[in-house]
């Protein structure tokens, strides 16, 4: 989605100078050379052992969590200002 945005900022718009764009889960394309793209990275196991375990939980019944927080990194590019 935000690159789709900053397509249309530049292509349509014509208005990538001074609007900052921020992704999530740091795709391949984000680096690109076209996109440069801000983006936040979460690693995939921590997820996947967390989903597990509160499928889990939900499903003896002992489900004992209301929030899992998953640690990010911002990746800074050349889509927002400093």
């Amino acid at each position: 989605m935000a690159i789709a945005a900053l397509d249309v900022l530049h292509h349509e718009l014509k208005r990538n100078e001074d609007v900052g764009v921020v992704g999530f889960d740091d795709v391949s394309q984000s680096a690109w050379a076209a996109y440069q793209l801000t983006t936040g990275r979460q690693d995939l196991a921590p997820m996947i052992d967390s989903t597990v375990a509160l499928l889990c939980e939900q499903m003896s019944g002992d489900l004992r969590r209301a929030d899992i927080v998953i640690p990010c990194t911002l990746v800074e590019r050349a889509t927002v200002r400093r």
